[in-house]
């Protein structure tokens, strides 16, 4: 490019860059006039001329880049935030900027900072010096690098008038010194810093008034704040269900994701997974069912998870489950599978039920799933029987004592004729008197096939002892 043609696109992208910095900040929706305050006119008219008035976070990639920016979830009720209003006063006199009420006076606070004449300068120069036609792709990294760091509180650049809201009534004002004029270098930005703790409640309302030093005129200006309390990490899940295999059935894979909407990948901590069984069934979870090592998700999908959770996804870990009827010469129990998968990562576990069904050489027969007493009289002894089939004559089966719970159970199992080419059993469970009242928690009877790899049946046992 010669020297003549940069001439006229250097000042036009320097008018550009300015542009760009001042929508930058004046993108957000203004605030709505509800006609309520005194003196009311348009907003534009406003002494003060706010951004933006509601702080959510949203997974919308085109709301505001300040709500896609701002927290939204906290781990802890006692946790102290805040969330920032920018606002332009374009008077060459003061504003008054003065609260009028809180829906959590003594959870909240707020304070009130003008930008710097040479800080909002240095914003506007840095974005044009960025835009300029030596290869850089975008602009606000740059632009933007330089004044936020001024903007550090720690640096003590800005000149912060706080208060708690819960002062006396009318002893709560603000100051907004009025614009520099004569350099178009200069924006007249300020901020708003609403303090929250977030206690109990998910949201908090702040009204105040505005008007010009020494003016009856006031207007209102009303601001949003919404969060949620949250956990230090959610499952996509509570529940697996596998359906039903049979002993040729290839292994199955599942996937728990687990995710923070508070810390990113570096700060959440290990994931662990932990398989047992269901509500303290006896026996043992087997490797039957096993959960992976955790996989991270790259970060270019959590805006998507996000939209499908409705909550912040800052990390995210994907947790394989497999589930397999065979290993070596081992093979999983016929019969309902239930296991219990817990996920832990630092002090929290949250749990992932499975459930699924296994069909095998046995069966009970009438296509039952369990053994039923039903509602009975707890006084009196019971009894009841059910059929139990083999695919083929020739399989014998044995009680597994040690399995069968509650102890109380009484268990025979007796063989019958065989029909055709099925091998037939009788199952027979007894209650002594007095012995089960309400219902059956986690009562089994177990059975298994003889031989050198033997394979177990578990039959569920309910029904509700009453008087």
């Amino acid at each position: 490019m010669n020297a003549s043609a940069l001439k006229i696109v250097v000042p036009l992208v320097l008018l550009l860059a300015v542009i760009f910095a001042v929508t930058f900040f004046s993108q957000y929706k203004e605030p709505e006039d509800d006609g309520g305050a005194k003196g009311a006119e348009k907003v534009e008219n406003r002494p003060l001329r706010f951004f933006s008035s509601t702080r959510m976070w949203t997974p919308d990639p085109n709301a505001s880049l300040m709500d896609q920016a701002f927290q939204g979830y906290f781990e802890t009720a006692d946790m102290q935030s805040s969330a920032n209003y920018w606002f332009e006063n374009r008077n060459p006199q003061p504003v008054m900027l003065e609260f009028l009420r809180v829906t959590c006076t003594a959870c909240s606070e707020g304070e009130v900072a003008t930008i710097p004449p040479d800080v909002s300068k240095q914003i506007l120069q840095m974005t044009a010096i960025s835009m300029l036609p030596h290869g850089l792709v975008t602009p606000l990294p740059l632009a933007m690098a330089v004044p936020a760091a001024q903007l550090d509180d720690q640096r003590g650049v800005l000149q912060w008038q706080s208060h708690k809201f819960n002062e006396p009534q009318g002893t709560i004002k603000y100051e907004i010194p009025g614009a520099t004029a004569g350099d178009p270098w200069v924006e007249p930005w300020g901020i708003l810093r609403l303090g929250f703790k977030i206690g109990g409640r998910n949201s908090l309302r702040t009204e105040f008034t505005t008007h010009l030093k020494g003016s009856e005129k006031y207007f209102e200006e009303k601001f949003e704040i919404h969060y949620e309390l949250t956990e230090p990490f959610y499952l996509n899940a509570a529940n697996i269900n596998f359906g039903e295999m049979t002993g040729d059935s290839p292994p199955k894979r599942f996937d728990i994701i687990a995710y923070s909407a508070t810390k990113t990948p570096a700060h959440v901590g290990k994931f662990s997974a932990d398989v047992r069984m269901l509500r303290g069934a006896p026996g043992e979870p087997g490797p039957f069912i096993a959960a992976g090592a955790p996989e991270l998700i790259p970060d270019d999908q959590y805006l998507a998870w996000a939209a499908k959770v409705g909550r912040r996804v800052l990390s995210a870990y994907r947790i394989p489950i497999t589930v397999k009827v065979k290993d070596g010469p081992s093979k999983l129990d016929i019969g309902p599978v239930e296991r219990l998968i817990s996920i832990t990562q630092g002090n929290e576990t949250k749990h992932v039920e499975l459930h699924g069904i296994l069909h095998g050489p046995v069966v009970l027969a009438n296509g039952l799933r369990e053994l039923n007493f039903g509602a009975f009289d707890y006084s009196m002894p019971q009894r009841a029987s059910i059929q139990i089939e083999s695919e083929r004559n020739g399989v014998e089966l044995e009680i597994v004592n040690e399995l069968t719970q509650p102890k109380l159970l009484k268990v025979e199992l007796t063989r019958q004729p065989d029909i055709g080419d099925r091998g037939i059993y009788k199952l027979t469970v007894s209650i002594p008197a007095k012995e089960q009242y309400g219902e059956f928690k986690d009562a089994v009877v177990v059975l298994q096939t003889k031989g050198p790899n033997p394979q177990k049946l578990r039959i569920p046992v309910a029904g509700r002892g009453k008087d």
